[in-house]
């Protein structure tokens, strides 16, 4: 299916051709009545005699330029198929066939305001499996994340030409992938709020199995030092009481138990203070100065003092004439000169810029993103006219290409405005604006 571009003033769109009139379908009215999360929406438009569907991607980026330089990380891909797992769940409660999502490089974006995946879904459309598109989401995979490359070959292994429900395949994986990284968790925790009826006779060993997570008081070095002094001074007021005083049984009793616990906290202050003195580093002292260093230093200051009086000697002498660095003979003199072979084609090419406040652009490692959003553009323009993912410049044969990737200034060659991913060969001297940012290509 041919997919063109369209740019509005305000809008980028993905345009699709429909083959027949019957837009009046369950699908059609379905999606296009209906805000679906996860679908990008459409409108349908009638120009010229024919019939599309008009998708509005606005700050969206498809798969193939997203990362078309870098790969896709394992926690990219989780989240990537836990969105198509989340759309082909939220397309059933419209009964709508998840054939018909166009899972494609192409096709599939994501949005830079939320992070989240967008698909389209096309009635003309049928995926019959998902096999093409793991295929084509392994090339997409950083080989050096052997997490990623687990799970994707994992996923073109199981789902299959005849598998029934690849999304059913996908979800059973993540699940199994989440259980091996979280062993104490299980999906039946989520659950545990809605559950009502809770049987009230526990066993005793069931409550030694929960788990509590103890937060560790610290104290400074000082200050636990002196609650230990606190403690034991409070103990030993205790034993003096009740030795020197008679106690009734209930009395003897709480001092026990108040002197045990003034033991016990200042037995642990203690011991902090033990931990605290480990850790803390070695103390450096001030070594003294021996005769040895004095004499040492005494010696670099007569060095200092004799190359100043050197640098003065100088000053005062006269100047040598100089003496040439190379002899000449009447051969070399004779000698004709040897042209350099300069091959222009292949030097570098650059993007110059026309505002002194915006640095060049180097173009001697293609391909090239160019954007504001530094994480993901190789050639970063810090201004707010310049889309996060702005344009790409790329090389095809001997030919040098830019490609605009749906921004929202869009991109110009020598005045002409680039359609929405639309591609062209930039000749040395074409002007390039991306946003209000001009550029010589030269």
């Amino acid at each position: 299916m041919e997919i063109k571009y369209y740019r509005e003033a305000l809008h980028n769109y993905l345009v699709l051709k429909i083959d027949g009139d019957d837009t009046g379908s369950y699908q059609y009215k379905m999606l296009e009545h209906n805000n679906i999360k996860g679908i990008v929406p459409f409108t349908i438009r009638r120009i010229d005699g024919e019939t599309a569907m008009y998708y509005e991607i606005d700050s969206k980026q498809s798969l193939g330029n997203m990362y078309s330089r870098r790969r896709i990380s394992y926690e990219n891909l989780k989240k990537l198929l836990k969105s198509v797992v989340e759309v082909t769940e939220e397309i059933s409660r419209f009964f709508l066939d998840d054939n018909h999502l166009m899972l494609t490089e192409e096709c599939i974006f994501e949005d830079f305001s939320t992070g989240s995946f967008h698909f389209l879904y096309n009635p003309d459309y049928d995926n019959n499996n998902a096999v093409s598109f793991f295929a084509s989401l392994l090339e997409m995979i950083d080989i050096g994340d052997q997490k990623a490359m687990e799970l994707i070959y994992e996923l073109c292994d199981r789902v299959k030409p005849d598998s029934p429900c690849f999304s059913l395949i996908i979800n059973d994986i993540l699940r199994a992938k989440e259980d091996l990284e979280n062993p104490d968790v299980s999906h039946n925790d989520i659950l545990v709020d809605e559950v009502t009826d809770i049987d009230e006779d526990i066993d005793d060993e069931e409550e030694t199995d929960v788990k509590t997570k103890v937060i560790p008081i610290k104290l400074p070095f000082g200050v636990s030092m002196l609650m230990a002094a606190l403690f034991a001074i409070v103990g030993g007021v205790l034993w003096y009481i009740r030795a020197a005083y008679i106690l009734t049984y209930e009395e003897n009793l709480l001092d026990i138990a108040v002197f045990m616990i003034c033991v016990m906290m200042s037995l642990i202050c203690f011991i902090q203070t033990l931990k605290a003195s480990k850790v803390a580093g070695p103390i450096i002292r001030k070594r003294k100065r021996s005769s040895s260093d004095d004499e040492y230093e005494d010696d670099e200051d007569a060095e200092k003092d004799e190359e100043k009086e050197e640098t003065k000697d100088e000053i005062r002498r006269p100047a040598p004439e100089a003496v040439p660095s190379f002899s000449y003979s009447e051969e070399d003199e004779n000698e004709e000169t040897v042209l350099l072979n300069f091959s222009f084609s292949k030097n570098p090419h650059k993007l110059y810029s026309e505002d002194g406040g915006i640095q060049n652009i180097s173009l001697s490692s293609l391909p090239i993103v160019i954007g504001k959003l530094s994480s993901c553009a190789d050639a970063v323009i810090k201004d707010p006219t310049v889309s996060r993912i702005h344009a790409k410049i790329f090389s095809f044969g001997d030919e040098i290409m830019i490609q605009d990737l749906n921004s929202k200034n869009g991109t110009f060659i020598n005045g002409t405005q680039l359609l929405p991913n639309e591609k062209r060969t930039i000749e040395v001297d074409d002007e390039i604006v991306f946003g209000k940012c001009a550029f010589s290509f030269r």
